[in-house]
């Protein structure tokens, strides 16, 4: 009975370090809707949808909660959505982490809320040059204390899920406030930053309250950080004039997304 008792307890040990090896899958296996030119192109660069005829859930990986917000944003027929995907490869020192560590490493990544304040973009009004998106950005306890920041997020252990609040001052939009959700799965970390605040551009409501959500979701594979962004906008078109000037939402917003993109790029490196 103890030789049995210790034979189990082995068995049980090696399977437990093996699905700890191998717990997250390979890229391919969670990219299966892409073809073999566009699986080199996100590997190597990154991969844009934003058209009516595109499939924007295509860069999600499948499974995901990423995947299902691309899935329900591509049949709503009140706005538009458009995403981006990209490969983000583990930094060299982040080798021997394990599977948890690396997840509270994007967690705390996704908390420097603070570290948004100077992204740029490429504006098209500028002659597609890098333009300031956010003047600002902090961490605010309600939509009250918007003037009040807030030390940045910091994380000792992966929730299940975190409800927070921040101010970003946008180029475009102004200053206001938003909810920033972080929702984990068992090998993904998804931020969602909701305006709760109305958006205008100069005078003119371009997103009511509540009508845009950019999501940053990181699922971990076996090769790096399978990146995901999106951003849904409802109720509104594509389109607003304000006087002679006219902005294209979905331009304006893939452009957001990008940056959010090479913010956690640039951040996950430090």
């Amino acid at each position: 009975m103890t030789v049995m008792k210790r034979t189990l307890s082995f068995v049980f040990i090696f399977l437990l370090c093996v699905s700890c090896v191998f717990a997250f899958d390979s890229v391919q296996k969670r990219l299966q809707g892409l073809t073999e030119a566009q699986l080199t192109e996100y590997l190597n660069g990154r991969l844009e949808f934003y058209g009516p005829d595109e499939d924007i859930t295509l860069p999600a990986a499948n499974g995901s909660i990423g995947e299902k917000n691309a899935s329900e944003a591509l049949h709503d027929e009140s706005g538009f959505a458009l995403s981006l995907g990209k490969f983000v490869p583990y930094p060299e020192n982040w080798k021997n982490l394990s599977d948890g560590d690396k997840m509270l490493k994007v967690m705390n990544v996704l908390g420097r809320i603070s570290t948004m304040k100077g992204l740029t973009y490429i504006s098209y009004s500028k002659g597609e040059k890098p333009a300031l998106l956010f003047s600002d950005a902090y961490v605010i306890k309600d939509t009250k204390h918007k003037t009040h920041p807030k030390p940045d997020y910091v994380f000792n252990r992966v929730p299940e899920r975190f409800d927070g609040m921040a101010y970003l001052h946008d180029a475009k939009f102004g200053g206001h406030a938003y909810g920033m959700t972080y929702t984990i799965g068992n090998d993904e970390i998804i931020l969602d930053i909701e305006n709760l605040d109305n958006l205008k551009y100069m005078g003119i409501t371009a997103l009511k309250k509540n009508n845009l959500n950019m999501f940053v979701d990181i699922v971990f594979a076996e090769e790096g950080m399978m990146l995901f962004s999106m951003a849904h906008c409802t109720n509104t078109k594509s389109e607003i004039k304000a006087l002679v000037v006219t902005v294209d939402l979905p331009s304006a917003f893939m452009r957001r997304i990008r940056s959010l993109t090479n913010w956690f790029c640039e951040q996950v490196e430090l």
